[in-house]
């Protein structure tokens, strides 16, 4: 068992899935390089929306982060959010895992990972693949299966991205998810911890599928948090929309050719924390 430390400078990425596909392995390896006292930890979860996330609000604050980074995107703010996964169990989370120092495995190498990742992939026999997961450090609520390592080609990827047209966002007026989100970047500035927000990156055909109306109303909620809190936000929607990269139309393949993602997350860390 580890024993505590309260030196250690804890920073949190928050979000979906789009976000728990981050390595936070090679995450933390870039920051160590800074500041071997500082570790990042991935608390995303499937379906997260912030209207699901505002109920950890107290335990976010108590277990006192440096930096909460969350990432978002279209589907953050629809307010139909998806029932289909509970909430982890956040109070045996936070007062078990976060009583000690936190600091990442030195054992675990995220480049060796995935390409065993893929090996298995590619070897197996059948047309239903064995329950294999991968697990990363410092990711508690999340995991990544096999078929989620693959690359998809451009014919499928436009096939999935059909779901995006499915998103509609309306008006930032009664948005219950826009407001949770206020909620807690209000509460996390008042405790003296720093909020970042980060879009999360989507493919070209998905992002041809929302409608202007939706574009419009999303920019127009991010532009109204910068500007009542002061929140810096980083924009990756577009970036990578062109690239190899995809499992599918929303979220970026766990592949050792598609790191990154994970690559330039570990630099808007690195930026944040040396100013």
């Amino acid at each position: 068992m580890q024993v505590p430390d309260p030196k250690i400078k804890k920073i949190y990425l928050l979000g979906s899935s789009q976000v728990g596909q981050l390595n936070v392995t090679l995450i933390n390896e870039h920051i160590s390089t800074y500041d071997p006292k500082y570790a990042v930890y991935n608390l995303a979860y499937a379906t997260d929306s912030p209207s699901k996330r505002i109920a950890e609000l107290k335990y976010l604050i108590s277990s006192q982060p440096t930096i909460v980074f969350y990432g978002i995107s279209y589907r953050d703010f629809v307010s139909e959010a998806s029932n289909q996964y509970p909430l982890p169990n956040l109070k045996e989370y936070y007062d078990k895992v976060f009583s000690f120092n936190g600091l990442v495995s030195e054992t675990i190498n995220p480049q060796l990972i995935t390409l065993e990742t893929i090996r298995t992939t590619f070897n197996i026999p059948t047309i239903f693949p064995p329950e294999k997961k991968i697990t990363n450090p410092n990711t508690p609520f999340f995991f990544i299966p096999l078929w989620m390592t693959v690359i998809t080609d451009e014919p499928r990827l436009k096939k999935d991205a059909i779901y995006c047209k499915t998103i509609e966002i309306g008006s930032a007026t009664n948005n219950k998810e826009l407001t949770s989100l206020k909620e807690m970047i209000d509460e996390l500035q008042k405790n003296k911890i720093t909020v970042v927000i980060f879009t999360t990156p989507l493919q070209r055909d998905c992002l041809q599928g929302f409608s202007d109306s939706t574009k419009e109303n999303f920019n127009t909620m991010l532009k109204d948090i910068s500007s009542q809190y002061g929140t810096k936000i980083y924009d990756y929607t577009e970036k990578y929309e062109d690239l190899p990269i995809w499992f599918d139309s929303t979220h970026i393949s766990y592949n050792s050719k598609s790191m990154i993602f994970s690559e330039d997350v570990a630099k808007m860390l690195f930026g944040e924390i040396n100013n």
